[in-house]
């Protein structure tokens, strides 16, 4: 018995960092307090991402930001939320630039550089990992 315990130990100390690092980190779509909204569903992100909705239903401006290129938030954002690969979200705003329809959203470094932007601009949301929320920001959706 007592080689049994000496055992158990690292199985499961093993299988707690498996079990972390094949986690997906809980991404949120935030917004600046001052948003005459507390919450949006799926699609209306989707639509504002893609650039269709410029403005909420009280015809309040909103800007979305993105994270920059190499960042796994927003390939997981793209992947899980506009169902898209980021090729694919690049071609698209590729397509609308050159047509001079519209531009793509700003991107920023980080996490904490999106929520620094989202918190000093009224119109503004963006997405981040779920632990890195404060309250200068609020959680608009959230989704796994």
């Amino acid at each position: 018995m007592l080689g049994t315990s000496k055992r158990v130990g690292p199985v499961l100390a093993l299988l707690m960092i498996f079990a972390t690092v094949g986690a997906r980190a809980e991404i949120v779509v935030i917004g600046n307090l001052k948003l005459p909204v507390n919450e949006l569903d799926a699609q209306n992100v989707k639509d504002i991402w893609l650039g269709k909705i410029k403005h909420l239903a009280d015809n309040t401006r909103v800007r979305p930001v993105d994270q920059n290129p190499a960042s796994k938030a927003r390939d997981d954002f793209y992947k899980r939320l506009l169902d898209k690969s980021p090729q694919q979200v690049k071609a698209y705003w590729a397509r609308i630039t050159f047509t001079g329809k519209d531009e793509a959203p700003l991107s920023f470094g980080d996490d904490a550089a999106v929520r620094v932007w989202v918190a000093s601009h009224p119109d503004a949301i963006g997405y981040i990992d779920s632990a890195s929320t404060d309250g200068s920001v609020k959680v608009l959706l959230k989704f796994k």
